[in-house]
């Protein structure tokens, strides 16, 4: 199977397609500026509070920006994180010793790797609200400033002391979460 372009198309349909650019172009101009926006954003981040992206939320606009919101995690939970042993490219959860080589059926990979995987679960706030959150591997990962594998002996040994350093620093120093819009479906069919 192979991809032919076709630069001037002949025939009703591409005449008509012409027509409806011309006629809004301004409409196919914005959705492509849209499209690049959050393609490429720029280097300026826009900081809103939790109470302006639920409001954004709430009037149903098409999120067509990046959004970043500053918070912390007053309230960081061990009980809330969870460990576990999982595929190595799509995080599913495997019940397979750590370092097996197995074949993945839910990413497809004929030679995954059962590895160290963390979640965690929290509610962020501002000053202006409260917002739930769930973070997996890579970005627990940064939030705790450790490794999966610290992370996941930490929670299995229920080290409480290690946990309250990682808290201290959530709850007292304020940092960053991306908000970005997202056409992909979750694993149960909803737009994230």
């Amino acid at each position: 199977m192979s991809t032919r372009i076709i630069l001037n198309p002949k025939g009703a349909r591409a005449d008509m397609l012409r027509e409806w650019v011309q006629l809004y172009q301004h409409v196919f101009l914005d959705r492509q500026e849209r499209i690049l926006n959050v393609r490429y954003p720029g280097t300026e981040k826009k900081v809103v509070t939790i109470a302006e992206l639920r409001n954004k939320k709430a009037a149903n606009a098409t999120p067509d920006e990046i959004a970043w919101i500053r918070v912390t995690i007053p309230e960081a939970d061990l009980q809330r994180v969870n460990a576990y042993i999982g595929c190595l490219g799509c995080g599913k959860r495997t019940h397979l010793a750590l370092g097996t080589r197995f074949p993945c059926i839910s990413c497809k990979k004929s030679d995954a790797t059962a590895v160290h995987k963390v979640t965690f679960k929290f509610e962020a706030i501002d000053a202006s609200g409260t917002m739930s959150f769930t973070t997996f591997n890579d970005d627990t990962e940064k939030l705790f400033r450790k490794t999966a594998v610290e992370i996941w002996e930490m929670k299995t040994t229920g080290n409480f002391d290690a946990f309250k350093a990682v808290q201290e620093v959530l709850s007292t120093k304020p940092f960053f979460i991306q908000v970005t819009p997202t056409l992909e479906l979750a694993r149960n069919s909803v737009l994230l």
